[in-house]
């Protein structure tokens, strides 16, 4: 009788701790970005660098960012801008200057 009082309870918080670590997951990550040093005015082009395809980004509102959507983490990318000023720049940044965007 006390061996199986001792498993119901093992049990229970065993089932307990699974419960608790499926509350706490991470949140789901839709976008990454890449801030700019001044606002752009146009995402002319950006791709994964090494596959050479094409990456599903756009502007912040502000133009101080490129946003990208289901990035592929740990991959460079290239990017062609144009920035209100008028200037057009190539350039490309690996994964340690694409964040996260965190969820609202």
């Amino acid at each position: 009788m006390l061996h199986k009082l001792f498993l119901f309870i093992l049990l229970l918080f065993t089932a307990d701790f699974a419960y608790g670590q499926y509350l706490h997951e991470e949140p789901q990550i839709d976008y990454y970005q890449i801030y700019l040093d001044e606002p752009a005015e146009s995402l002319d082009k950006i791709i994964y660098e090494k596959e050479e395809e094409p990456a599903e980004g756009e502007l912040s509102p502000d133009g101080l960012r490129i946003l990208i959507k289901d990035y592929k983490e740990r991959t460079r990318v290239k990017v062609n801008i144009t920035y209100k000023s008028g200037r057009s720049e190539e350039f490309s940044k690996s994964s340690c200057f694409i964040d996260p965007v965190p969820p609202l």
